[in-house]
């Protein structure tokens, strides 16, 4: 990275040298552990480490000839044969003496005749009302075992393929997503639903202060709750072992937790991240910054643009004379990235090889910054992206960028009749 684009990070270039210092050590473990996992299962482990040592020769022992020298000692056993009296350990030369019981051998099949018949009148009652308090117990246990594992919900909902639809955040929701899952797909796209009956305001009488109706402060108290509130994405970063995520219908800025998770995650492969709504540009920009669809081209890399920051204090929103939207923001992904670093093991840089966005306003600096020029391999625009200033350039130059074309663009109808032209389905 150039020394100017080092300046402009929020924390400092000294702070960032001192971190990539600090965090090599985990970056080197977290690639050793990606190679070691990509390697066939018969390679994967040293099965045989080397020469085994020769075993120490006890006193008393007999020399072992070289053949047996190159095999481990076998365990010795304390088990003695029922004919033979009781002898010594070790105890290998003929002249020791032989140590006898002091009282008369009796059989197994006495002894336990003899013990059954005076403890069973004492034992049958004791075990049976153990068993029969501690039963239930055990059921109760194994019952809410497996109620757990049937609400989970299955390895083949939420994924990337088939997100949830209109994710609630709870934390019973968030209880039934097992966070060792590979794959993880949400939608946060919350539906309004509107009242199509409202009750009218009821008159106040005479000498009474006139107040708003009820449904007027519900709706204005509700004002937050209609979009997916920000802090109930936060279990997000418990997730460690993901490798694709998929976030879609978001009505805000989430880029807080999204990039932590990101962050935690080191072997993520591909992430999706879509808005429900585009940018709305000011008329400056709109007339100048072009959407990444039909006709438009990349810009030419292979040199260094000059750092820019079209947000809001990494809050992930651009600022508010450019207009209202979806900001790709650097400084958003370089606070998470301190956070992460505090809490679990992250890489230098992001492991993403595939990004797909959807309604963002991109430029080419959180790419010169915080991504992988030897891991990421793609960056997909989809619908409603403008590109305000995106290039790659040096070692991203050969990074595959995909966005829709206008001959991609099919429009699908059918005839209708003349009672059905009230609604049209696209």
């Amino acid at each position: 990275m150039e020394k100017k684009h080092w300046s402009t990070t929020l924390l400092g270039p000294a702070f960032w040298q001192d971190a990539e210092q600090f965090n090599q050590p985990i970056h080197d473990a977290i690639e050793a552990e990606a190679v070691e996992t990509n390697k066939p299962l018969h390679r994967r482990f040293p099965f045989s480490i080397g020469r085994e040592s020769t075993p120490q020769i006890i006193s008393g022992d007999p020399e072992p000839s070289k053949e047996e020298g190159m095999k481990p000692p076998r365990p010795k056993s304390h088990m003695y044969p029922r004919s033979q009296p009781l002898q010594a350990p070790h105890s290998r030369s003929k002249s020791q003496p032989q140590f006898s019981l002091p009282f008369p051998r009796r059989s197994r099949s006495s002894t336990r005749s003899s013990s059954s018949g005076q403890d069973t009148a004492l034992e049958t009652p004791v075990k049976s009302r153990s068993r029969a308090l501690f039963r239930p117990l055990g059921n109760f246990l194994r019952g809410i075992s497996r109620s757990r594992r049937r609400d989970l919900i299955p390895d083949d909902q939420a994924t990337f393929a088939r997100p949830l639809l209109e994710f609630k955040g709870d934390e019973d929701t968030w209880a039934r997503l097992d966070e060792k899952r590979v794959t993880l797909g949400l939608d946060l796209f919350w539906p309004i639903q509107f009242d199509t009956t409202p009750a009218l305001p009821s008159l106040p009488f005479a000498n009474e202060p006139a107040t708003e109706p009820a449904n007027q402060q519900e709706n204005e108290n509700d004002d937050d709750e209609e979009i997916f509130p920000i802090e109930s994405l936060r279990p997000l970063i418990h997730f460690r072992s993901l490798r694709s995520l998929k976030l879609t219908g978001m009505m805000t800025s989430y880029q807080k937790y999204i990039w932590q998770a990101a962050w935690l995650n080191p072997y993520l492969d591909e992430l999706e991240l879509g808005m429900a709504l585009g940018p709305s540009l000011r008329r400056p920009y709109a007339t100048t910054w072009p959407c990444i669809q039909g006709g438009w081209e990349l810009s030419a890399g292979g040199w260094i643009r000059e750092p820019v920051y079209f947000g809001t204090q990494g809050t992930g929103h651009l600022h508010p004379t450019i207009g209202v939207g979806e900001y790709l923001d650097k400084y958003a992904i370089e606070t998470a990235k301190v956070t992460a670093m505090a809490t679990g093991r992250t890489r230098q840089k992001l492991s993403i090889r595939t990004l797909v966005l959807s309604g963002f306003v991109v430029d080419g600096d959180p790419f010169l910054q915080w991504f992988d020029a030897q891991r990421l391999k793609c960056v997909r625009f989809r619908d409603e992206c403008v590109d305000a200033g995106f290039w790659l350039g040096g070692a991203m130059a050969g990074v595959g960028v995909v966005w829709p074309r206008e001959e991609e663009r099919v429009i699908l109808g059918r005839w209708v009749d003349c009672g059905e032209g009230r609604v049209v389905d696209l």
